[in-house]
């Protein structure tokens, strides 16, 4: 029997109800023991001294006590039964105790399987809330912890600073809290069963559109959740409101990824589109909230990605009734069109047509033009050929005066139409459509546009290719603006066949010259050429030079379109070489030299062409010298037929010839080989390179794949696609006969660079697959080769890269190697040092541990008496290459045994971050949601600095790391805590390149929580972000899409970098950058509600 509770006597224990406050505060929030309770008051409060045992007596009359009993968690799970199992806050003291701790002790104590009277009655220091407080009296209620704001609990506002209270008091303002407090509020004025309607009859009401597919309704009376362990009959209690406004919250905070069907669905997905009624969430979507309008666009392209047209479309018909101006975006008709939903696409258009007719031009920008035609290609490779042209008359039939400048026009559709027949397919969403008039839908669809007057004599314009890229075709880079190619122009390059179709439908292609017509008759001859000039009057004699002059710049430059991989038409191009006396003279820096290449270029691709020669002759009249980059270009697989050819028109090998010679020796074509040597071609000559201080060596050169050049020809430069494969093990051991001096550049003095070379080569790209193998055993025979010829047992100079590091290949900071390229780098390890080739001096024991080796490698290299200390990366040059000791490598993989065993053996925890994202070990061991706080708390019981500073490039500090979390956006917050505790700077700063704060990391994730925290330690709210890619608080929240943070962030006082007149202007554009306009919006009225100006914050401009 529990011992019996004395009341107070009123006089004698007057004293004790007095310093009650400071009581509490002392034993419950501070957590002090009974003793230093005791030594606080007597010695600080003037309190009488007084026995312990009378300490411990009292305070248990005056129900201080920090734990709840046994017993007592039988009649709180009781109570908890009677609420109906809805959501219920517990208080102890009235601190809030989270649920999973609750839970725990339950099921500790045996309450679950009592049988307690249902009227018991709860401890005295125990309050049970059901439903649990909302943030609506902004009382300080204690805070719940997860991120979302009204979650937070971290502990009551009392004995927190007046700073402190008002941070978390701010949190009661953002958005999707008030959105969730107005549903918990119109609860509370319906019955409780309002949520309960069958959704059967909330669709027998809804409006004008019937399902068309019930299949892919889904709602919480019909499918139980699969998320919640509630049942579906609790429909309308905190907890549904809370879930909802939880997954409202992630969507508008752009918390939810984008998805696709047979993915897993989001958590937040599944609250809104199947355990939610239909009607509840299509009258939640009528609310001006900016939650709301955040969320709404996340969720109609997710509904679409997911194939859910229904929802997709009651989705939209909602919003559109309350709020049109949030969907007048052409996203939103390209989503429709990718659900089928044609009635949804003439609403949409409906829609944006009533928008721009009241003037409210500001929603046309470049990028929307790409969504309408995609939206077009997207219905007619579906099949809906009816909703496409649908599309394309309400463009004909806008006014001008609504079209910007460079909105969408019907000519840009019909040239998008023509150019994706003409490519044979279309892709959406990661599906491949075939798109050729073989397709029904494709061919009904061209045959309506040129019955409906579609003209392929307009010009092709700016074509766009993607959503954020537009431009000309890459052939008219230097096509003066008035001259620029007509549809039908473009289409005879890349599908004569279709051209063929469309020239009948040309209304000029009989009286004007063309690009088509030139070109047909340049490849019959001159004479035919002239002739057709001659007949077409409607231009001037110089007018139609300088249309040839254009037509021959244009016909080099489409060898430039990697993706079509044209063929030089050499018959066309000799005759209007022979029209152009002198060279086009607005051409730019294309020149006699590089057309010269290009020529080459197709002669070796298609064959020696009779033209050929006159062209080749021509173009050295005209001033062509034969550069090393054309000699390059000649080099076939076999034979040297055409090097003799260019070698006729004064092509000087002896001299300019090394990069011929290396090209040979990649090819693996002896002949050129031998024909280069034999013309004198110098075997060991210096081959230039912009990007090094010295030229490097034609084996150097020939020991790298190489897949692209970009050539440089007198100014004019030359992208070179040619696939050539590094040099083989065969070919290496015929240079050496050949007495070929085995070195990268000059002033090497060992083969070591030629080796690293040779191996990272090898390195890049290990697989299973048969081809790699096969190159990689190729690779190990070339690395024999290398040994055999030359020991390299001494230790490299501090500039020479290490042999064995190389073994890893250029290691970054990101990629670990797999277990495939792990097991061939060990072999290749063990190949190099069975050669003898020396380890003391180098920094492998640090990518050993990085990669994750087997524990005896690692051990057999450090027995091996290598420097404990040593930087990985030695003498490369590669901004991207990994540079960290063993102690930083094993803290960034955290393992805690390579730790210890590291600093036992005296490794310095304290050495500086260097190269590119370099960390300290602690620094290392802080970065993301994997860190282990016992390598943590060791490094810093052994002397780590948590101030250290960061590496200038992609540097933290360690409380930086903490807070910026991995890739998965992981953060661990015990890190930060006992980061602080131990004296992180809150305000330490950042690196120089893409830099954050600990606080600026904290508003980008959104994350309150962390914010809190570094707030409370005093973190500057408007600390400039870094100028090289850089965010400061607010406008880094804005960039990442974190309303409620913003909305936090501008409560508190943040201000953006970019101030203009109302201290908000490079926030709000960075919101509408990224089409944040709820975010926009909400600065916007925040900024003029606090009675600011600026033209940022104009009406006109308002979205």
């Amino acid at each position: 029997m529990p011992p019996r509770r004395h009341r107070l006597d009123e006089q004698r224990d007057a004293v004790w109800k007095e310093n009650e406050a400071t009581l509490r505060r002392l034993y419950l929030k501070e957590r002090k023991t009974l003793k230093d309770v005791k030594r606080a008051m007597e010695s600080e409060h003037g309190f009488p001294t007084t026995p312990l045992s009378t300490y411990e007596s009292k305070l248990r009359d005056l129900g201080l006590r920090k734990k709840m009993k046994r017993n007592d968690w039988h009649p709180v799970y009781q109570h908890y039964v009677n609420s109906g199992d809805r959501h219920t806050a517990i208080f102890f003291n009235g601190e809030r105790i989270p649920w999973d701790r609750a839970w725990k002790e339950i099921r500790r104590s045996g309450a679950r399987e009592s049988n307690d009277d249902p009227g018991v009655v709860l401890p005295t220091d125990v309050i049970m809330r059901t439903p649990s407080p909302v943030l609506v009296a902004r009382k300080a209620i204690p805070l719940y912890r997860p991120p979302i704001p009204w979650h937070i609990s971290d502990a009551p506002l009392v004995g927190l600073s007046l700073d402190a209270m008002f941070h978390r008091l701010r949190l009661y303002d953002t958005p999707s809290n008030l959105l969730r407090i107005d549903m918990l509020n119109a609860l509370q004025q319906f019955p409780t069963n309002i949520l309960q309607e069958s959704n059967e009859h909330s669709y027998n009401h809804r409006s004008s559109f019937n399902s068309t597919n019930p299949s892919t309704e889904h709602t919480l009376l019909h499918r139980p959740s699969t998320t919640s362990s509630q049942s579906s009959k609790h429909i309308g209690t905190n907890s549904d409101i809370d879930r909802l406004s939880s997954a409202m919250y992630r969507l508008a905070n752009r918390e939810v990824e984008s998805t696709a069907p047979g993915k897993p669905l989001d958590a937040s997905l599944d609250v809104m589109l199947n355990l939610t009624p239909k009607h509840v969430l299509l009258k939640v979507l009528e609310s001006d909230s900016p939650t709301v309008r955040a969320a709404v666009g996340n969720i109609i392209k997710l509904s679409s990605e997911l194939g859910r047209k229904t929802d997709f479309r009651d989705i939209v018909e909602a919003v559109g009734r309350c709020h049109p101006e949030w969907i007048i975006d052409y996203e939103y008709i390209r989503f429709a069109v990718a659900v089928g939903c044609v009635d949804t696409c003439r609403l949409l258009l409906q829609l944006r047509m009533r928008h721009l007719s009241k003037d409210n031009h500001s929603f046309c920008s470049p990028h929307y033009s790409y969504d309408y035609i995609d939206a077009v290609l997207g219905s007619v490779a579906r099949g809906h050929v009816e909703c496409a042209k649908m599309l394309y008359q309400h463009v004909t039939e806008l006014d001008s005066t609504l079209l910007q400048p460079r909105d969408i026009t019907a000519s840009q559709i019909f040239c998008r139409f023509l150019i994706t027949v003409a490519t044979g397919s279309y892709m959406s969403s990661y599906q491949l459509f075939p798109f050729d008039l073989g397709n029904s839908a494709v061919l009904q669809i061209f045959d309506w546009f040129l019955e409906a007057g579609a003209s392929v004599d307009l010009p092709a314009g700016i074509i766009k290719y993607t959503k954020y890229t537009s431009t000309h075709p890459q052939y008219t880079k230097y096509t003066p603006r008035n001259w620029m190619p007509t549809i039908l122009d473009h289409i005879y390059f890349i599908n004569f066949n279709l051209y063929s179709r469309l020239v009948g439908h040309s209304a000029i292609f009989l009286t004007e010259p063309t690009r088509s017509g030139i070109h047909l008759s340049a490849r019959e001859g001159i004479d035919s050429l002239r002739t057709y000039l001659l007949s077409r009057s409607s231009h001037t004699p110089a007018q139609k030079d300088t249309f040839v002059g254009i037509l021959l710049t244009e016909e080099f430059l489409r060898q430039e379109d990697t993706y079509r991989n044209l063929n030089l038409d050499l018959n066309a191009l000799c005759t209007l070489l022979y029209h152009n006396i002198n060279l086009p003279k607005f051409l730019s820096k294309l020149n006699a030299s590089a057309m010269l290449f290009y020529v080459v270029r197709a002669v070796r691709k298609q064959g020696i062409h009779p033209e050929a020669h006159h062209i080749m002759k021509i173009l050295t009249q005209k001033g062509a010298v034969i550069v090393p980059q054309v000699m390059s270009t000649a080099v076939e697989t076999e034979g040297t037929a055409l090097l003799e050819l260019i070698s006729s028109y004064g092509a000087d090998f002896k001299s300019e010839g090394a990069l011929a010679l290396c090209t040979a020796t990649k090819l693996g074509n002896y002949d050129a080989v031998n024909w280069l040597l034999d013309t004198g071609v110098d075997i060991n000559a210096t081959l230039e390179d912009n990007s090094e201080e010295e030229g490097s060596t034609i084996i150097a050169k020939a020991s790298i794949r190489g897949e692209w050049y970009c050539y440089e020809i007198f100014g004019y430069m030359i992208g070179n696609t040619r696939e050539l494969s590094s040099i083989s093990c065969a070919m290496l051991e015929y240079l050496i006969s050949r007495n070929i001096n085995l070195r990268a550049s000059p002033s090497d003095r060992s083969l070591r660079q030629l080796l690293r070379l040779i191996i990272e080569d090898g390195i890049k790209d290990i697989s299973q697959d048969k081809t790699r193998l096969e190159y990689w055993a190729e690779v190990l025979k070339k690395v024999r080769v290398l040994l055999n010829a030359e020991l390299l047992t001494d230790d490299p100079l501090s500039t020479e890269p290490c042999l064995l590091e190389a073994c890893f290949g250029l290691t970054n900071y990101y990629t670990p190697l797999d277990g495939i390229s792990l097991s061939k780098t060990l072999h290749l390890m063990d190949l190099m040092l069975e050669y003898g080739v020396p380890i003391k001096r180098s920094g492998v024991l640090a990518l050993l541990i990085h990669h994750k080796a087997p524990s005896d490698n690692i051990q057999r290299v450090l027995d091996s008496g290598v420097d404990i200390n040593a930087y990985c990366g030695q003498g490369l040059r590669d901004e991207n290459t990994l540079r960290c000791t063993p102690l930083q490598a094993a803290a960034g993989v955290d393992s805690l045994d390579w730790v210890q065993l590291l600093v036992q053996k005296r490794a310095d925890v304290n050495q500086p971050a260097k190269g590119y994202h370099g960390r300290t070990a602690l620094q290392a061991a802080c970065e993301g949601g994997h860190s282990n706080i016992n390598v943590i708390k060791f490094l810093i019981a052994n002397g780590a600095d948590v101030n250290a500073p960061p590496s200038s490039n992609g540097g933290v500090t360690a409380l930086q790391a903490a807070c910026k979390g991995d890739d998965n956006n992981m953060i661990n917050i015990n890190v930060i805590k006992f980061l602080i505790a131990n004296g992180a700077d809150v305000n330490a700063p950042p690196s120089s390149y893409t830099g954050v704060r600990a606080f600026q990391a904290a508003a980008m994730h959104g994350d309150f929580e962390i914010a809190l925290l570094l707030l409370d330690n005093g973190a500057n709210i408007n600390a400039l972000g870094v100028e090289e890619n850089g965010y400061c608080a607010l406008d880094g929240a804005v960039a990442f899409g974190k309303l409620d943070m913003v909305q936090f962030l501008l409560d508190s006082g943040a201000l953006s970098d970019d101030r203009g007149e109302s201290g908000y202007r490079g926030a709000i554009r960075v919101a509408e950058l990224h089409q944040r306009f709820s975010i926009a919006n909400m600065i916007r009225q925040h900024a003029l509600k606090n009675g600011k100006s600026g033209e940022e914050l104009s009406i006109h401009n308002l979205q």
